[in-house]
């Protein structure tokens, strides 16, 4: 290696080190804050109020709305029924699948906990709808080694996601 290869690759190592050395207590939020003497600060005089902007308000999503845009949406939706298809058995017909289900939401969690547990759809949905166990207890009853709450809020997680993506 030449003298200024060498010269340029030791130059730019020491750059390197140096934007380091400078950047590391900003990327690390370790800076030094200033320090006060409250001494001073009592002595000196009141400044004026300083006038500021009111603060932005922000909108977050509230639960109210949330509910009403996922009650919005009906088991007998198309939109809905295209995107449970690839979730449900080969051969299910969606249509035959969503009745009597009392909201687009029970029937979603209730494809997702069949297609995530192993449990068939119809089993868990003869269970829920005709002998009125909850979605845990069915599940229980099927595959007991399962953590049952764990497997029914996975799947209305995934269930409110879907129906948030349809909606």
């Amino acid at each position: 290696m030449s003298f200024p290869k060498a010269s340029l690759v030791v130059l730019g190592m020491a750059a390197s080190m140096a934007v380091g050395v400078w950047m590391a207590p900003y990327v690390t939020g370790t800076r030094a804050t200033p320090t006060v003497d409250l001494a001073a600060v009592d002595s000196a005089p009141e400044a004026a109020p300083v006038a500021t902007a009111p603060a932005r308000e922000t909108r977050t999503p509230t639960e109210t709305t949330v509910t009403a845009r996922l009650a919005s949406i009906t088991p007998d939706t198309p939109a809905l029924h295209a995107r449970l298809q690839p979730i449900l058995a080969r051969g299910t017909k969606v249509e035959l699948a969503a009745s009597g289900f009392d909201s687009a939401e029970q029937f979603a969690t209730v494809a997702y906990l069949a297609h995530n547990t192993g449990v068939p759809f119809v089993l868990l949905k003869h269970r829920l709808l005709n002998e009125g166990r909850s979605l845990s207890d069915a599940v229980t009853l099927s595959k007991p080694d399962l953590n049952a709450d764990l497997e029914v809020s996975r799947a209305q997680a995934e269930a409110r996601a879907e129906l948030w993506s349809v909606g």
